[in-house]
């Protein structure tokens, strides 16, 4: 495993102990998503933290070497996210497959999704609610957490593998337009 990528993983590891062992929250948002009644902001926020491993997965298969056991951590990243997804990077050289132009659509719908995920949740909801609820709410903390940490991740990766590297700065968005944008010019 990438020491980084162990190190981040680690760091969330523990993180989340501290927060079931000391804090012992519980979550109302996931019920309250499911009934419709959150707030936009939590519930775009959910909502983008579903798409988030698409971006790894195209990492995964155009950018880094890879086995056929490796993809497993990238699909269970859509359920345990930087948990699993951090695990699944063992390659130590990245290189570059030339994605499908089908491929490349995908990742620009994804692109717009989740630009559109993110204007909607800031502006139909009330972040400065959502994060009140950081430390009362499990869910809220331990998503939001696991958010940053694959934020970071991909700011490494874009370092990795991209001159322009600094436009992964947009948060995940940046990292899914370099991607597109290197497949533009090969």
């Amino acid at each position: 495993m990438n020491k980084v990528a162990f190190s981040l993983w680690f760091g969330l590891v523990i993180y989340t102990l501290i927060y079931i062992l000391w804090i012992q929250s519980t979550s109302i948002l996931l019920l309250e998503i499911i009934n419709g009644e959150a707030n936009p902001f939590a519930s775009q926020f959910f909502n983008l933290m579903g798409l988030v491993p698409c971006y790894f997965l195209m990492d995964y298969l155009y950018f880094q070497n890879h086995s056929k056991t490796g993809i497993i951590f990238f699909l269970f990243g859509f359920l345990g996210g930087a948990f699993s997804i951090l695990l699944g990077y063992h390659a130590p050289h990245s290189i570059r497959r030339p994605m499908p132009w089908w491929v490349q659509g995908l990742l620009l719908l994804l692109i717009l999704l989740t630009t559109t995920l993110i204007i909607q949740g800031f502006w139909q909801g009330d972040p400065s609610l959502y994060f009140r609820h950081f430390f009362q709410d499990s869910l809220i903390g331990i998503m939001t957490v696991d958010f940053l940490v694959l934020y970071v991740w991909s700011i490494y990766r874009a370092k990795q593998l991209f001159d322009h590297w600094k436009l992964a700065f947009v948060p995940i968005i940046g990292f899914g337009i370099l991607m597109l944008l290197d497949q533009r010019h090969h």
